[in-house]
């Protein structure tokens, strides 16, 4: 998962904390969610902003 063309990633996480979102560039980050039932799933959050 990225940020578009001109931005760059400000934070990323998931919720609940079931899992790693672990920056790889300034506009790349991998998300490694936990196993989890479908209702609990955790919500991936890719904050990013303009350069």
């Amino acid at each position: 998962m990225g940020c578009e063309p001109g931005q760059v990633v400000v934070n990323a996480y998931l919720t609940p904390r079931e899992g790693e979102a672990t920056i790889v560039s300034e506009r790349e980050v991998h998300f490694t969610p936990k196993p989890a039932d479908a209702a609990r799933a955790p919500l991936m959050v890719l904050i990013c902003a303009k350069e």
